[in-house]
C-alpha cells in the first residue's frame, strides 16, 4: 500500500492595469487531499506520431455476453451484503471456462489425506477427463447459498486441482485458509452438484461495472469476491433489489482489473483520451503552445478507469506523459 497526495491550484487576474494584485484574482483556487491510500503509482512516456494511436493501459475481461444472454440478480442467503449475478437464458457470459464433469448417478469416494489432500475418484466412468491441473473444483451447498448438498458440510466451497486423471482427481483448499473437508462416499443426483471450471480470465478481487438494463440502484461497480462459469458474487453494503429477465447486452455489464483511480495526461500536441472503451473523438488534451515541452497541455481526473487510448490528431510527432494511481 503506497500514499498518494493530490494538490491543485489554479490563480488568475483581472486587474488592469495588469500587476497581478492579488485582491484582484478573478480565480483563486487551492485544492488538496493528503495521504490517500493506493497502489501502483506510475509515470509512463508516449511518443505518438502523427494520427497513430496507442493503447496505455487496457484491464477489461473479455465476455461472451450479446443480446439473448440474461440475468437475475438476487440476495445471497448466505451473507446480508453479498449477491449474485447469475446467468438464466441466452449465450453463455463464460465467466470461466465450464469443464464438462458428468458426475450424475455416479458414485464419488472422497479420501482426505495426511497432507490434507483430498482425492475424489469415480466408481465408474471417466467424468473427469476434461479436468486440468490448476482447475477450481466447487460443491456448492448452504455455505455458499446454494441448495443443500448431498455432500458433507465440511466438503463444500472450493477445491483447487492438483493433479488430474479421468477418474480420479486430487485437490487441496487455498493454504491460507482453515482447512475443511472429510472422507465419505457420495452419489450425485445432478452435475451441478459438482463443478468445475478454470482459473482464468474473472478473478476473485476484479470490479464488475452494470451500466444497463439494471435497476437504478444496481447501476454501479461492484468487487467481485466469487465466479464460476455462469455467476458472480459481488458485495453491496447498500441493499440492492431482487431482479430477473435482465438483458443488458455487452455495453451493459464489464468487468476490469487493475483499474486506475486518478490519472494525469500531459501533451505538447493535441491528442484525443478514450475510457472505459469509448470509441469518440470528442474528449481532447490541447496544449497551450504546440510543441513547446513548457506549455502543455493537461488533464487529470479521479474516476474508475480501466482502459485508455490515446490518438495523436496533431500532424506531428506527440510527445505524451502519462501519470496513474490505482
Amino acid at each position: 500500500m503506497s500514499l498518494f497526495t493530490l494538490i491543485t491550484q489554479a490563480l488568475g487576474y483581472d486587474d488592469l492595469p495588469r500587476n497581478s494584485n492579488p485582491l484582484l484574482s478573478g480565480i483563486n483556487r487551492r485544492l488538496s487531499a493528503i495521504n490517500i491510500p493506493c497502489d501502483s503509482t506510475q509515470t509512463l512516456e508516449y511518443q505518438i506520431g502523427p494520427g497513430a494511436s496507442v493503447t496505455a493501459f487496457n484491464g477489461t475481461r473479455t465476455l461472451a455476453v450479446d443480446g439473448t444472454t440474461a440475468f437475475s440478480l438476487t440476495l445471497s442467503p448466505a451473507n446480508p451484503t453479498t449477491y449474485r449475478l447469475l446467468n438464466t437464458a441466452g449465450t453463455a457470459p463464460v465467466f470461466r471456462t465450464a469443464r464438462s464433469v458428468a458426475i450424475a448417478t455416479v458414485v464419488l469416494t472422497l479420501s482426505v489425506g495426511a497432507n490434507l489432500a483430498l482425492t475424489i475418484t469415480a466408481g465408474s466412468g471417466s467424468p473427469f477427463s476434461t479436468v486440468q491441473v490448476g482447475d477450481t473444483l466447487m460443491i456448492p451447498g448452504v455455505s455458499t447459498g446454494d441448495p443443500a448438498s448431498p455432500f458433507n458440510a465440511l466438503n463444500e466451497g472450493l477445491w483447487y486441482v492438483l493433479t488430474a486423471g479421468s477418474a480420479s482427481i486430487v485437490v487441496a483448499r487455498d493454504p491460507s485458509q482453515v482447512f475443511s473437508g472429510i472422507s465419505e462416499t457420495v452419489t450425485p443426483a445432478s452435475d451441478s452438484q459438482l463443478i468445475v471450471f478454470s482459473s482464468d480470465n474473472v478473478q476473485v478481487g476484479d470490479t464488475v461495472n452494470l451500466s444497463l438494463g439494471f435497476a437504478a440502484s444496481a447501476l454501479h461497480a461492484f468487487a467481485i469476491i466469487a465466479a464460476t462459469p455462469l455467476w458472480i458474487e459481488f458485495t453491496s453494503v447498500p441493499p440492492l433489489g431482487n431482479q430477473t429477465g435482465i438483458i443488458p447486452t455487452a455495453a451493459g455489464i464489464q468487468i476490469f482489473t487493475l483499474a486506475k483511480l486518478w490519472i494525469s495526461i500531459e501533451t505538447d500536441q493535441e491528442i484525443v483520451y478514450q475510457v472505459n472503451g469509448d470509441t469518440g473523438q470528442f474528449n481532447k488534451v490541447t496544449p497551450i503552445l504546440a510543441g513547446d515541452c513548457n506549455q502543455k497541455g493537461t488533464m487529470n481526473v479521479w474516476a474508475t478507469i480501466w482502459q485508455l487510448v490515446l490518438i495523436n490528431k496533431s500532424t506531428n510527432l506527440a510527445h505524451v506523459t502519462l501519470c496513474t494511481v490505482e
